[in-house]
């Protein structure tokens, strides 16, 4: 994947559901015949809305894709197992996400250790998911709400659907193993729900 075409393609999603948001506020304020409290906390929790949306496009697609490639790469197969990019996706996820901002060296680090070559496709899409987790995270901190980004919660108990998700082709009513992707928790209140691998 081209890296320009990668950020072309991030910014337009990103304006895409910037104009769904804005589409959904003004139906809301049209049809409900009353009007929309646009109050700073609300306006706020949209903004955190737009970034769990972009958080999640990010994750889903461009980490998910960054562990496939490490593994592929080592397997030599073309479609890598799933717990195993779970896991690969899991251990980048924690190095973007722990301490107050991204570690590059750190990541780097990591993922240069998954892999035997060095494949260029894994050092670009590395770049963007750093560069765009990291604008993810400050803009989240300078909207100024409580919020954290949540590895936490039950192990190995059935999924609950309202604060989790199955990673990739993981069965939902299987058991949760392990996170592979964070929560984003706004006032205690979960706008993005984590990913799991189940078994």
């Amino acid at each position: 994947m081209n890296a320009a075409y990668s950020e072309r393609l991030m910014a337009a999603e990103s304006v895409i559901g910037e104009l769904k948001a804005r589409v959904a506020a003004l139906e809301r304020r049209t049809i409900g015949g009353e009007p929309e409290d646009f109050s700073p906390s609300t306006v706020l929790h949209d903004e955190y809305r737009e970034i769990a949306r972009n958080a999640e496009t990010l994750l889903d697609q461009y980490v998910t894709q960054l562990a496939e490639l490490t593994v592929a790469e080592q397997s030599r197969r073309d479609r890598p197992p799933t717990g195993t990019v779970a896991k690969r996706a899991a251990a980048i996820c924690e190095a973007l996400f722990s301490g107050p901002d991204v570690d590059p060296a750190h990541v780097q680090n990591l993922v240069g250790g998954m892999t035997s070559t060095q494949d260029p496709r894994v050092a670009q899409l590395l770049e963007i998911v750093m560069r765009r987790i990291q604008s993810l995270r400050q803009d989240a901190r300078s909207k100024g709400l409580p919020h954290v980004w949540s590895f936490s919660g039950e192990q190995e108990g059935p999924l609950n659907s309202v604060t989790r998700k199955p990673f990739g082709s993981c069965d939902p009513r299987g058991a949760v193993a392990f996170v592979v992707f964070p929560a984003l928790l706004v006032d205690g209140e979960v706008f993005l729900r984590q990913v799991v691998y189940t078994t």
